[in-house]
């Protein structure tokens, strides 16, 4: 390869022919230039047009970004910048790509014609999600691929026809938009997220069922001094009269030598936390506090309320008001 970046190229057949200055490898092919690996049964690369043509079992990686093409064909201009793409399979931004063709212009940029994207780890199985594309447009910096007449599938079925989508890839920073859904046995989970600040945050759920609908919610709100956040529901089970829910919030904060904090958790019932949730709790335990510290001195002020969910509990609302601890430490001198 004419150019100042030095390659490395081994193959178990070399040939070169010096007049129309044409260098051939053939059988497992090895070339190493421009920060790609590239593997092959055959290559071919014209000096003049600084062109290389590969064939067969073509594993090429960029070891700059991690990406990993896998294809029939792959031919590679202007010091391995662009690459044109033949029946490929593409693992770029921890997402997979495949396509008939395809091009890569100057690193950053991916076009793909007829082809499938998914960000689901899929060993040979079906994807939960995918989008067919007649085409599609990957921006590597941006972390954003955009779609042109499109298909959304879900679980291999087509759901909907999008004539035109942006979304991020996994390795995008925070934004809004739609997550990856989540498919239960008996259901369906799609989350939406709000990037509202760069320090506050949310996200709705619907579930939807075969015998229930619920709507789950979940935010985050980082402060100057402390945090807090909170997730819970509302749903209706069906032949369910009324709506069932749940609500649990946390949040600290700290300044100076004082801390404070709250905790809070609250249900209609055991049954929907466990069926739904995952949450096999006796009982639930609420808590606001605050505490002083210093060098010698520790005070804690705190208010606690339980919700028992047990049968042979009668009181199943109890409340500890005021709950207070304090500490002296006295150092003595000899």
């Amino acid at each position: 390869v004419e150019s100042s970046i030095p390659a490395k190229i081994r193959a178990d057949k070399i040939e070169y022919d010096q007049e129309k200055k044409i260098f051939k490898g053939l059988d497992n092919v090895y070339v190493e230039y421009n920060n790609y690996i590239l593997r092959a049964d055959f290559i071919k690369y014209d000096a003049e047009k600084s062109k290389l043509i590969s064939k067969g079992n073509i594993y090429l990686k960029d070891q700059l970004s991690k990406n990993v093409i896998i294809g029939d064909q792959i031919v590679l201009q202007n010091n391995f910048k662009d690459i044109d793409l033949e029946k490929f399979l593409v693992k770029i931004d921890n997402n997979l790509v495949a396509g008939r063709s395809g091009k890569i212009l100057e690193r950053n940029k991916l076009f793909l014609y007829k082809g499938s994207f998914t960000p689901c780890k899929c060993s040979g199985s079906e994807p939960i999600w995918k989008m067919n594309a007649e085409e599609a447009t990957f921006d590597l910096e941006k972390h954003l691929v955009s779609f042109k007449n499109s298909f959304f599938f879900l679980g291999g079925i087509p759901i909907i026809y999008i004539p035109f989508i942006s979304i991020p890839t996994s390795k995008a920073p925070a934004k809004s938009g739609l997550l990856k859904p989540t498919i239960f046995k008996d259901g369906i989970k799609l989350p939406f997220y709000f990037r509202v600040r760069d320090n506050l945050d949310f996200t709705l759920s619907p579930i939807i069922g075969n015998k229930f609908s619920i709507l789950e919610y979940e935010g985050r709100y980082l402060t100057k001094n402390g945090y807090y956040n909170f997730t819970g529901s509302r749903g209706k089970i069906f032949n369910n009269h009324e709506y069932d829910y749940h609500f649990f919030t946390n949040g600290t904060f700290k300044r100076d030598n004082y801390e404070s904090g709250f905790s809070g958790k609250f249900a209609s019932n055991r049954t929907y936390l466990k069926k739904y949730f995952g949450i096999f709790e006796d009982y639930l335990t609420s808590k606001i506090y605050i505490n002083f510290y210093d060098k010698s001195n520790y005070l804690l002020l705190s208010s606690l309320y339980f919700e028992d969910f047990r049968n042979h509990i009668k009181d199943k609302k109890t409340y500890i008001l005021p709950n207070i601890k304090y500490r002296n430490t006295t150092e003595f001198n000899n």
